[in-house]
């Protein structure tokens, strides 16, 4: 409890403005991050989830063979 008084303490000498302005930017970055995560996802990972190939090598893998891929 002393920690968070302490740290409550020192932030009622930070300007009330510079608190809320890095708090904007911290939030902004974040939902870049997250959408730009989605981005990638959606462009790179679900693809190769959905592919003929990701089935082709699960297949191969099973079946202890070297797998044929396609790129489809």
């Amino acid at each position: 409890m002393q920690e968070a008084e302490a740290w409550a303490k020192l932030l009622l000498e930070i300007p009330p403005l510079y608190i809320k302005s890095v708090k904007h930017g911290l939030y902004t970055q974040i939902e870049r991050k997250t959408v730009s995560d989605e981005r990638e996802y959606i462009e790179y990972v679900l693809p190769q989830e959905l592919s003929q190939d990701r089935g082709e090598a699960i297949s191969a893998f099973k079946e202890k063979r070297a797998p044929r891929f396609t790129g489809r």
